[in-house]
């Protein structure tokens, strides 16, 4: 049998092109988020693929035989697409319900997801078992689609998998799923709750003196109502080792906080003059930078919002403004997130998920802290970022993966690609 593969995969070749290796594959979940998609180019689906139109039926006039007629309209109906059917059936209540069952459920036409084939006899061994180690839930995407495909139907979830063996195939057919979207990013979970957090020991590249820029994306349930003070990037060891730190607070506006000398008594802080507007339970990044010496015998605080730590941002509330020059305590503590004093945590905060952070010397200067806890795996409990920290998971905090939902179809416009029909009702 292996013999007889040859001349079928040179008239494959010579049929539809040379094919690249276009296949990506990794694997485990990436950065706690799901697997990349496996690429999969089209020419590789077995052929011919077709488009068929989806027909509505918002009329049904079920008959039973020796019995009845059940007629149904799907209410606001202007334009009728009627459905006819006769019943054999001692159940004189049949009629009604398959009327009111298909009314209700093909009135506006649902797409399904298509079924994907592969004839394995075509690819290579590399190919073969890429294709054979893709399993259920993960993530395809189709390249080389043609101009005409439905906009946004590249990418699905691989919902059941079949194989057939047969003479002159081996196959393996997807039943897919329409990707939906993110139900919950991954990264570090937090439980607003004592020595749950995740550090770095001090560095010398973390003992800033100067300006400083401290950034957070976060997913946090309450925007507003915390303790009072959500820590969420702090350097801070109490009584006399307290360095800089990034807040929330119960207002919603944000809080930069360091001292002069290492202990409370020269403690120094700015708030934000508006205050943060994501919804609950929404992801956002947040930043705040502290200028020391503003060049006019002050010192600045700019707050600021982006969708993630590296930006767009956007200016959040007016430039606070202080008379007096100032400076950071160069202090010995470790650098932990979502926690102070080693793992201390308010009175009253909350649970949390920190997808990433950032420390930066200077005003969008150099990166000296990178935690993107969304680039692990899960349940992770240390490693190193891209600026040579290492990082801890401590206590009951952990690094969680994303979840993904997919769904029973797809809206292709008005036609859907054509395959095993399963209604998922």
């Amino acid at each position: 049998m292996p013999q007889a593969l040859a001349p079928r995969w040179a008239a494959h070749k010579s049929r539809y092109g040379s094919i690249p290796a276009p296949f990506h594959v990794s694997s485990g979940s990436v950065g706690g988020l799901a697997q990349d998609p496996a690429l999969i180019p089209v020419c590789w689906l077995t052929q011919p693929l077709t488009l068929r139109l989806d027909r509505p039926f918002n009329y049904a006039e079920v008959t039973q035989v020796d019995g009845s007629t059940a007629r149904y309209t799907a209410p606001g109906a202007t334009v009728i697409y009627p459905f006819f059917a006769t019943l054999t059936t001692a159940v004189d209540a049949d009629p009604a319900n398959l009327a009111h069952w298909t009314v209700t459920y093909n009135s506006t036409p649902r797409m399904r997801s298509p079924s994907l084939t592969i004839n394995l006899l075509h690819r290579t061994d590399d190919e073969k078992a890429f294709l054979l180690g893709i399993g259920r839930n993960r993530r395809i995407r189709l390249t080389g689609l043609p101009n005409e495909w439905p906009t946004g139907a590249d990418t699905l979830v691989v919902r059941g998998i079949q194989h057939r063996a047969t003479t002159y195939a081996r196959t393996v057919t997807w039943e897919t799923g329409a990707l939906i979207g993110t139900l919950s990013a991954g990264g570090l979970f937090l439980t607003g709750t004592t020595g749950n957090y995740a550090s770095t020991p001090d560095d010398a590249a973390l003992d800033i003196v100067g300006d400083i820029d401290l950034r957070a994306d976060v997913t946090m349930p309450d925007w507003t109502v915390v303790g009072g003070y959500q820590t969420l990037v702090h350097k801070w060891d109490e009584p006399a080792n307290q360095s800089y730190g990034l807040a929330l607070l119960d207002t919603g506006a944000l809080r930069i906080i360091w001292t002069t000398g290492g202990s409370n008594a020269t403690l120094l802080s700015m708030d934000s003059t508006a205050i943060v507007s994501y919804a609950n339970g929404v992801r956002g990044s947040v930043r705040a930078t502290l200028d020391v010496d503003n060049g006019a015998a002050g010192r600045t605080a700019r707050f600021y919002t982006a969708p993630s730590v590296n930006g767009p941002w956007t200016q959040l509330g007016a430039d606070v403004v202080a008379g007096g020059t100032t400076s950071i305590f160069n202090g010995t503590g470790v650098l932990e997130i979502g926690t102070y004093d080693n793992g201390l945590v308010v009175a009253g905060s909350t649970s949390m998920r920190v997808h990433a952070a950032q420390v930066r010397s200077s005003i969008d200067g150099t990166v000296v802290a990178n935690p993107n806890f969304s680039a692990q795996l899960a349940g992770t409990t240390s490693f190193t970022d891209s600026a040579g920290r290492a990082w801890t998971v401590n206590g009951a905090a952990q690094i969680t993966p994303s979840t993904l939902v997919s769904g029973p179809w797809f809206r292709w416009g008005t036609s859907y690609w054509s395959g095993i029909d399963t209604r998922p009702f």
